[in-house]
């Protein structure tokens, strides 16, 4: 058993570690003043920049281990020294802290504990539905949390989703597919089975026409009809006269006494019967009819009152005499020369309006009767012809005889029986195709209408019907049958039914790998990952530290209260300390091993390898800032608490203990001592052991404020088992280590920092840096390098920190880690385009980017102080955090895939990016490269944080224009167009002034277009942020040229013209740097024969640069900036290395050629140029 354990076991008992602390004052815990423990931070970075001691715990997954292993050894000494204090100690009345939460507790428990306790059978019904509900609701929040925190879940369950739902809507299709063959199968069958069978039937109904034709032949009753009646208009025939159907036209012939011979129409009746009773036809075929000549003569029945009904029978009385085809009719007329010209085709018509009779459905067949001696004029030919005989079928009869609706109705499909006929249209002659439904069993709130079956056609599932073409003597019908039932509607609520059975299992699924992850992260919180696969191999897990750092610490006076306190209430309290404890481990990275009643107990350095010096520095802020924390900590009901705390390094075993619920535990004498220094600590500080203290000194980013203990003019501390041992106090955390100043020169560094650091902290550094020595090796986090990681962690710091000041002035929410992932991924992908010249790259766009960063950071903090001169422009600007944003991230873009040559280069080798902009052309397709790729969809979350507005885009996009194209200084007329704004800015700008100051009220300013530097590119700003037109002329006062607008564009221009070319205003060897490499730019613009050689005018022509372009530039940025901006000394720092080079250019220049054409390493050329420089 380890000592850690079986000292706080023991302390449960009631022993106390020896020791008499003396308490703070009450000021002193009330104070939220840490500046005695951060001396070299300000109390503002303190509580407002997001340094190491500001407390923002988030609820994250904390890490939880299992106990460590101890020596038995203190278990003695701890009692013998507790026993005689705690009486002492704790015995006055017990009005300490824990007296009072003891007294607070019990009148809180009644209420709170016995409420969590109360049985659940005794809660009323609508307290248990409100509490399942409440349940449901915490589960599926906690569910979706899980789901957010790791979106592989939701990817998983996605594909599975689409997965198994593909796969089911294709089983789902096959079944419906399959199911449709087989009903259109059927269907066809029975379309064609009943299609023919119909066609038969209705074929038999013409048989008794003709037996009527060959009884009227053979008969010799009716042979002298046509002679009686004779041909139409010929003297002794039967004469025409006008009859009910036409008054314009003679179409009646007066057969009086010829048609109605009683005795021909019994002769005809007797017929009629013997066909009818000969057929067993009654019922369907209800009317036959003689017409010698043409005429209707004998009918029978003349009244039909069997089949049709009483008050509506089928009456023929009307047609007897009617001469059809010298009637009006041209249909009629049509008709009978076509019966007469095909003398043995039996012609059929209908169904067809005008012989629908009494609602019933009638066709009508006529044949004609052809035999010799006989001459009946048609058009004035002669036809050896008697005449014609016909009969009326009735269709609906027929049809319910055959019982095709009741087949097809109990098979549950529906039919539909058309015929195709072919008419030509008298008007245009064109043959046009006429559709006439014959039959169906779909019932439609219309009459059917024979001539217009689109209404039936629409009641037909295309997806189960089958169509046949039956043969029948009245031409070709299509029968066309479906299934009633709505096949496709049916399997659309499958298909639904499958999406969410799908659904159902899809969160099933993600349930489960909810499950999974959340029993894996408290797999990972008992014990590290690499134990829990060790486990789950069956091996073994032993392993050896050489050196870690580990924590303990505990509670003063925990032990005597402790017995006087329910243990649900002694268990409240440490949750909530120690929840916090938690978050500050989760904070710093250090390993939580365990807590055994109020001991705490932290390592680092392992399980996760770190070095030493590393290891150490995180456990001691990790140390300092839970004493920070418990100064300010106050339990529910308000109370304090005091830990001591002890802290030793060294070398350590750490495995698994047992199969049985395994634990991960540490052994060795580092144990014991770190146990040792918790124990002989005092109330509220921090001890550590020499071998920590020694570690601290190599810490990678912090200086700490440590005092050797030392008590009665004796130092160190009586240890058990170790005798007098030298330990320290660790007080306070420091500024940033400067002791890795002296390793690198010149800022040529090969490997990053040794840590991830903090991008705040990053960016605090960054700007803390002096103006002169932006870029040197003061320390670590500042020192520049070629180390692409570095430099991009280092942007994305200076940018993270610029837009989190930014949202936090618009009142935004904070960055979220989405957001900061994204902004970190969009800096590493700008890096990446930037090309690998030697002057133009992305080095020195993080240089660049830099001095703005302290350039705004200097400002920014000149006006919080009050010193900003009062002749300065554009006040205003200076305190938008957003343009400060903005400015840095120009900085950042602003020279993306440029070539290493000119514009003027560029256009003068026909370049792509020359063919592709105009003017100043590398610059424009920097701006476009860089806000193509911000404006990409995997970037939309960083985007809402740069400009959640239309009008922050806007801005957004103005400032970077400005800033961007403004770095052409190669273009003498971009230089002029800037200077020319910055005086009608500053010249308005003392007009108003003076107006001020006389009370007069200005004039009204107006400005020529040409000082807008983004009027001729309007169109590719509102295209790159992807502006709409409504958008563009909602907010047309943001392209308005306005005083503010224009110092703005003042203040941006001259800023990024002088953070472009800061290192001519900085540290001579920065000079010399980036001075060597715009030289080698040039050479090899040289050497491609793209321009004359540099090394020449070199010399003279830096002077000139100096003398014409940088002095005069500073100058106006110190104007604008005001006066009492002298922190950065710009002009002053020129003429320094303006002097300096004046005296030592023209060797430099010489080294500079001597070297390029050697070939020699830059680092040795820049050690020639500074080796009397003793500060190098």
């Amino acid at each position: 058993m380890s000592s850690a354990t079986t000292r706080s076991q023991t302390e449960t008992i009631g022993t106390e570690q020896n020791f008499s602390p003396t308490p703070p004052s009450e000021s002193d815990h009330d104070s939220l003043d840490y500046s005695h423990v951060f001396p070299d931070f300000s109390k503002e970075e303190i509580h407002g920049t997001h340094n190491l001691n500001r407390y923002k715990y988030h609820k994250e997954e904390g890490s939880s281990a299992s106990p460590s292993c101890d020596s038995t050894d203190t278990i003695s000494e701890q009692a013998s020294n507790s026993a005689s204090t705690d009486s002492s100690r704790y015995s006055a009345g017990r009005n300490n802290i824990w007296s009072l939460m003891t007294k607070r507790g019990y009148s809180r428990s009644s209420s709170s504990f016995n409420d969590e306790s109360k049985d659940h059978d005794q809660a009323s019904c609508s307290e248990k539905i409100t509490n399942c509900f409440r349940k449901c609701l915490s589960n599926c929040s906690h569910v979706l949390q899980t789901i957010v925190r790791y979106p592989y879940i939701g990817i998983y369950s996605l594909i599975v989703f689409v997965a198994i739902t593909t796969v089911s809507l294709v089983i789902v299709e096959m079944i419906c597919q399959r199911n449709i063959d087989r009903l259109v199968h059927e269907v066809r069958w029975e379309a064609l089975v009943t299609g023919n069978y119909l066609a038969d039937q209705f074929g038999k109904t013409l048989i008794p026409l003709r037996s009527l034709q060959q009884a009227v032949i053979h008969s010799n009753y009716f042979k002298d009809l046509p002679l009686q009646i004779g041909n139409y208009g010929v003297n002794g025939s039967a004469p025409a006269e006008f009859g009910p159907r036409s008054t314009t036209m003679k179409d009646y012939r007066n057969v009086t006494g010829i048609c109605d011979d009683p005795i021909l129409a019994k002769e005809f009746g007797n017929i009629v019967d013997g066909i009818t009773s000969n057929f067993e036809f009654d019922g369907i075929i209800v009317n036959y009819r003689l017409a010698p000549y043409g005429v209707f003569c004998l009918t029978n029945p003349v009244v039909n009152t069997k089949d049709f009904s009483v008050e509506s029978p089928m009456d023929s009385t009307a047609d007897i005499g009617w001469d059809p085809i010298n009637s009006p009719s041209a249909v009629w007329q049509k008709r009978l020369r076509s019966i007469y010209n095909d003398a043995n085709e039996i012609k059929i018509v209908g169904p067809m309006d005008d012989f629908v009779q009494n609602g019933a459905e009638v066709f009508c067949a006529h044949l004609a009767v052809n035999f010799p001696g006989y001459n009946y004029t048609i058009d004035g030919k002669s036809k050896g012809t008697f005449g014609f005989v016909m009969h009326f079928i009735h269709w609906s009869n027929l049809k319910e005889a055959s019982g095709v609706d009741t087949r097809f109705n109990e098979k549950k499909m529906h039919y539909l029986l058309t015929r195709t006929d072919h008419m030509v249209d008298p008007e245009t002659g064109m043959t046009m195709k006429h559709n006439v439904t014959l039959a169906t069993n779909i019932h439609s709130p219309e009459k059917m209408n024979h001539t217009d079956p689109s209404h039936h056609i629409s009641h037909i599932d295309d997806d189960t019907s089958a169509s046949v073409a039956i043969q029948s003597p009245n031409g070709e019908w299509i029968m066309r049958v479906s299934h009633s039932c709505d096949l496709k509607k049916d399997f659309v609520y499958i298909r639904i039914a499958t999406v969410f059975g799908c659904f159902f299992v899809t969160i099933m699924f993600a349930l489960v790998l909810v499950e999974r992850q959340l029993h894996k992260l408290l797999l990972y919180k008992i014990m590290p990952e690499s134990a829990v696969h060790k486990l789950n191999m069956n091996e073994t897990v032993v392993e050896h530290y050489n050196i870690v750092t580990i924590f303990f610490s505990d509670i003063v006076g925990f032990t005597s209260i402790a017995g006087d306190m329910r243990p649900i209430q002694v268990m409240k309290m440490l949750n909530e300390l120690y929840v916090e404890f938690d978050k500050v481990s989760e904070k710093y990275g250090v390993y939580k091993v365990e807590t055994i009643g109020d001991a705490y107990m932290v390592v680092c350095g392992a399980p996760e390898r770190i070095p030493a010096p590393e290891a150490a520095q995180k456990v001691v802020l990790f140390a300092l800032e839970v004493i920070e924390l418990v100064k300010n900590f106050r339990t529910t009901a308000g109370d304090r608490i005091y830990i001591r705390t002890g802290i030793a390094s060294g070398p350590v075993v750490a495995g698994v203990v047992g199969k049985s619920m395994p634990r991960y535990c540490f052994f060795g004498d580092t144990v014991n001592l770190a146990s040792r220094m918790e124990s002989s600590s005092e109330q509220m500080k921090v001890q550590c052991s020499e071998l920590t203290h020694r570690l601290l000194q190599d810490a990678p980013n912090f200086t700490f404020d440590v005092v050797e203990r030392e008590e009665n003019g004796v130092k160190g501390v009586a240890v058990k088992g170790k005798g007098l041992t030298h330990t320290w106090w660790i007080n306070s955390v420091g500024g940033l280590n400067l002791s890795t100043s002296d390793r690198v020169l010149l800022g040529d560094v090969e490997s990053s920092p040794s840590a991830t650091t903090d991008a705040v902290i990053q960016s605090i550094s960054l700007s803390r840096q002096t103006w002169l020595r932006i870029g040197l090796p003061d320390t670590p986090l500042v020192t520049a390098t070629n180390n692409i990681d570095v430099m991009i962690d280092r942007v994305t710091g200076m940018l993270q920190h610029r837009l989190s000041i930014a949202m936090e002035q618009r009142k935004q929410n904070t960055m979220t880690q989405v957001q900061k992932l994204q902004l970190r991924s969009y800096v590493s992908e700008i890096a990446s385009m930037y090309n690998p010249v030697n002057f133009h790259n992305f080095e020195h766009a993080v240089h660049v980017t830099t001095s703005m960063h302290k350039m705004v950071d200097t400002i920014v903090s000149s006006i919080e102080n009050g010193q900003l001169g009062n002749g300065s422009i554009c006040q205003h600007m200076w305190q938008d955090s957003f343009i400060h944003f903005v400015m840095v991230f120009a900085c950042f873009i602003h020279d993306v895939e440029h070539t290493g040559q000119s514009n003027k280069i560029l256009q003068a080798t026909d370049h792509k990016i020359a063919k592709k902009f105009t003017g100043p052309c590398a610059e424009r397709n920097s701006i476009q490269i860089s806000l193509d790729l911000l404006f990409r969809q995997k970037y939309k979350c960083i985007r809402k944080a740069i400009f959640p507005r239309v009008q922050d885009r806007f801005l957004f996009g103005k400032c970077v224009f400005w800033a961007i194209l403004c770095t052409d200084i190669a273009t003498p007329e971009t230089v002029q167009m800037c200077i020319s704004r910055y005086d009608v800015a500053h010249t308005v700008r003392e007009g108003i002034i003076d107006a001020d100051k006389e009370n007069i009220t200005p004039k009204s300013l107006s400005y020529d277009d040409k000082l807008c530097p983004v009027l001729p590119y309007l169109g590719q700003l509102v295209k790159y942020l992807r502006l709409s037109q409504r958008e563009v002329e909602d907010n047309a006062d943001e392209l308005i040229i306005s005083q503010d607008g224009l110092e703005s564009c003042v203040a941006v221009e001259h800023l990024m013209q002088i953070c472009d070319v800061a290192h001519l205003m900085q540290d001579w060897k920065t000079f010399l740097k980036f001075n060597y490499r715009l030289y080698k730019e040039l050479m090899a613009c040289h050497e491609h024969g793209a321009m004359p050689d540099p090394s020449p005018n070199w010399a003279v022509g830096q002077i000139g640069f100096f003398t014409h372009y940088i002095i005069p530039l500073a100058k106006r940025v110190e104007k604008i900036c005001g006066r009492d901006i002298s922190s950065l000394t710009l002009s002053e720092n020129a003429r320094a290395n303006m002097k300096r080079w004046g005296k030592e250019g023209e060797v430099i220049t010489g080294i500079f050629v001597s070297g390029y054409e050697n070939g020699e390493n830059e680092r040795d050329i820049l050690k020639y140029c500074v080796v009397d420089d003793s500060s190098c």
